[in-house]
């Protein structure tokens, strides 16, 4: 039986190198968020799902509500709080993805 290409599934051909020499395939990287884009008054927002579910650690089958992003989002930047049994630290970013997540939330 005879190989179609010369390296394993999930690696590409390394310019330049001899075919089937060691070093000769690379594995190839794959993104690992999922991004999506979302028009709001025009402007176009590219984000990544579950980005503030995962920087929390919250599994996929705990929800956010409203009600909770509001709470949190009027926490200020450098003030720890709980979710869960979890103690966090409030960050730029997380309060940004809160804020961001609410905005969606409304959309709906």
């Amino acid at each position: 039986m005879k190989r179609k290409t010369r390296c394993w599934r999930g690696y590409k051909p390394v310019k330049g190198m001899k075919p089937y020499s060691k070093g000769s395939c690379r594995k190839i990287q794959r993104k690992r968020g999922k991004t999506r884009n979302i028009t709001i008054k025009g402007r176009k927002i590219r984000y990544k799902k579950g980005a503030l579910r995962s920087q929390m650690g919250l599994t996929k089958k705990q929800k956010f509500s409203i009600s909770g992003l509001n709470r949190m989002s009027k926490i200020p930047v450098g003030r720890k709080f709980e979710v869960g049994k979890k103690r966090m630290r409030m960050t730029p970013l997380l309060k940004r993805r809160i804020v961001f997540g609410r905005t969606l939330m409304r959309m709906r």
